[in-house]
């Protein structure tokens, strides 16, 4: 980050620190925490239930969790970026996750067999060709073309050639999307929590048939 990109992030935070302690008690509910963060309700109870961010587990059904706003300040602070907009007094700032959450997230994914991941992929995009353009493949991995295209020359990607273009059955495509490389490095932030939470969702409702790993 730029020596004036960090300059503007910790004003920011220096802002949204002031308007949190003025807007909030010491400690905040799970849906106050959500709404600070501009996540899921899924995303930030995993931040509390992994300890990513420290929070006092109650054991009620309701009201379960208290979050110091210290502890989110301190969160906000890790976040690679802040970008903090007010709204007749309401405060509206969005995060990209930092490096620690992408380890914890791909930590989780791999505890799930490539084989179950796969199967997650083909009943999502089921009515996607059999065999995919490069175009169609960067649709759902949230790529570019030209990355696809360059893993399929590094041969990372199988493809099949034919007169005009490069096809790339879906196996091998779901092959590359479910591998390390992809998942620690290759997609973004945002689609591993995506990929993840819908996973989890997935394998819950289809808790019977699935073998996830301990």
């Amino acid at each position: 980050m730029k020596a004036s990109e960090t300059a503007m992030k910790n004003q920011n935070l220096i802002t949204i620190s002031e308007k949190l302690r003025e807007r909030y008690p010491d400690y905040v509910s799970l849906e106050q925490f959500r709404i600070i963060c501009r996540t899921a309700k899924r995303t930030a109870s995993y931040l509390l239930t992994s300890g990513i961010v420290p929070a006092i587990d109650t054991g009620k059904k309701t009201c379960r969790w208290r979050i110091n706003v210290e502890d989110v300040i301190a969160y906000l602070s890790k976040v690679d970026k802040i970008d903090e907009v007010t709204v007749s007094s309401v405060i509206n700032h969005k995060t990209v996750y930092p490096k620690v959450l992408r380890k914890t997230f791909t930590d989780r994914i791999k505890t799930i067999p490539a084989e179950t991941q796969i199967e997650f992929l083909e009943q999502k995009y089921y009515d996607y060709p059999d065999a995919m353009t490069t175009t169609e493949m960067a649709n759902i991995a949230t790529l570019e073309p030209t990355t696809i295209m360059k893993y399929v020359k590094s041969g990372r990607i199988t493809a099949l050639r034919t007169c005009s273009m490069q096809l790339i059955p879906k196996l091998y495509a779901f092959q590359f999307m479910v591998s390390q490389l992809f998942i620690e490095r290759v997609c973004s932030i945002k689609y591993v929590v995506a990929f993840h939470d819908e996973l989890n969702l997935w394998l819950d409702m289809n808790a019977s048939d699935c073998e996830v790993a301990s």
